[in-house]
């Protein structure tokens, strides 16, 4: 979990049981083979961008190995 919920901007992303569901959410997204991106506003303009890119085998691009040939 993030180290502090305070920073996002709106009350709804600062609710940990539903930011909770999102990163799980995101993370079965990234096993199953699927790129993820998401963006939060946080508190001071500032803004959260996440870039999660699946490694092999990924589902649109399976014949794409991982980097240095890790797995998953």
């Amino acid at each position: 979990m993030l180290a502090s919920v305070a920073a996002f901007a709106s009350e709804r992303d600062r609710d940990t049981t539903r930011l909770g569901d999102v990163i799980g959410r995101l993370a079965e997204r990234v096993a199953s083979g699927e790129d993820v991106v998401g963006g939060w506003y946080l508190t001071g303009q500032r803004f959260l961008s996440v870039c999660l890119i699946a490694c092999s085998p990924h589902r649109m691009r399976p014949e794409i190995p991982c980097p240095v040939g890790a797995t998953a």
